[in-house]
Order: structure tokens, then C-alpha cells, then sequence
């Protein structure tokens, strides 16, 4: 079994919350206490906080559309829930 408890020099993990601490808005920052990547343990091991071939606030608003298109596509039964299939 393996696990990942450290990231290699100059490499990043858990690239959603790179994401995530770039694109959300400061009044939503400040309500779930959320800092900068550089405070965070998992995000900051490897010294590699930007990765000039990556745009993590392009990346955060692909995630929030790619969740805003499942949402509608839930809501009209385009995609299939089996709790639906009892009523």
C-alpha cells in the first residue's frame, strides 16, 4: 500500500486546492477562513506554490462551470439517480 505524505521538490499535489485559493472571490475566502497556498502544509512541501504553465484561476472557474453544467443537467433528469426511478 502507498501513500502520498510528501510531495518531491519542486511538484504539486492536490492541485484543486491551487485552484480553489486562486479563483474564489475574498468575501467567500474570508467566510471559510481561507489563506494563501504558501499556509497550507500539503501546499507548500516542495516550494513549488505556481506553476507558470497552469492557471489556477482558469482552472477554478472550469471546475464551477463543469459543476454548474451537472447541476442543470441533474435538475432537467438528463442524468440518471436511482432515488428518482422510485417516485
Amino acid at each position: 500500500q502507498n501513500r502520498v505524505v510528501r510531495q518531491n521538490p519542486g511538484e504539486r499535489n492536490y492541485h484543486i486546492f491551487y485552484a480553489l485559493l486562486a479563483g474564489i472571490e475574498e468575501r467567500e475566502k474570508d467566510a471559510f477562513y481561507l489563506s494563501v497556498p504558501e499556509n497550507y502544509h500539503y501546499l507548500n512541501q516542495s516550494g513549488c506554490i505556481v506553476d507558470k504553465t497552469i492557471s489556477d484561476k482558469d482552472s477554478f472557474k472550469e471546475v464551477i462551470s463543469f459543476i454548474w453544467i451537472l447541476w442543470e443537467m441533474q435538475s432537467y433528469g438528463v442524468i440518471y439517480r436511482p432515488e428518482m426511478s422510485k417516485m
